[in-house]
């Protein structure tokens, strides 16, 4: 993208109206993986990733955070390493608190006292749930084990409702592939109508 055209691209998303929705669809589709590859490597966390370049463009789309004049690219690179910059120091000040997950008689997950009983099996659960990321095993933490809403996930880490939403999901379906892994390596037993 050329000056002029990102020059072009400002006056018409800044005139506002569905021209300004075309313009940052343009731009979207033509910077987005730059932005996302950027903030994947300082945050090396794709949701987090995701989140902060999903999260500029809606700012971008609600006249928020939008230059008057200048380098689009430039003034996008610079918003995603400094959002990124901004996640990635909150964690390591927060020390990622309770991300790894220690057996704890009082913090059962639901699924696992309804499937089965057995000691051994929730302790292969929460070794599975130990090998997610550590966002994920945070979101998981917060929703099953101290029973939050998505709105005070989304507080304590730092991240929009939505991205609540899908941290959780993407968290478990990610177990759910992991101990069928296991079940197929038959690190655990399959009982006649368990879910699979």
């Amino acid at each position: 993208m050329t000056n002029e055209d990102s020059a072009l691209l400002l006056r018409r998303i800044n005139a506002g109206g569905e021209d300004a929705r075309e313009a940052v669809a343009e731009f979207y589709k033509q910077e987005y993986k730059l932005l996302y590859r950027t903030a994947l490597k300082i945050l090396q966390n794709e949701v987090d990733a995701e989140e902060v370049v999903h999260q500029l463009f809606v700012d971008m789309l609600a006249g928020n955070k939008i230059p008057r004049e200048g380098s689009m690219q430039t003034f996008f690179y610079v918003a995603v390493k400094n959002r990124s910059l901004n996640i990635r120091r909150s964690k390591e000040r927060a020390g990622m608190p309770g991300t790894t997950l220690e057996i704890n008689p009082r913090y059962d997950l639901p699924y696992i006292e309804d499937c089965d009983p057995d000691e051994e099996r929730k302790k292969r659960v929460i070794a599975a749930v130990n090998q997610l990321p550590p966002r994920y095993q945070q979101a998981l933490r917060l929703s099953y084990w101290e029973k939050r809403s998505h709105p005070e996930i989304a507080e304590i880490m730092s991240i929009t409702k939505m991205t609540s939403y899908t941290l959780v999901k993407k968290a478990l379906i990610t177990l759910r592939k992991l101990t069928k892994l296991d079940k197929e390596a038959g690190l655990i037993n399959s009982t006649p109508g368990e879910p699979r």
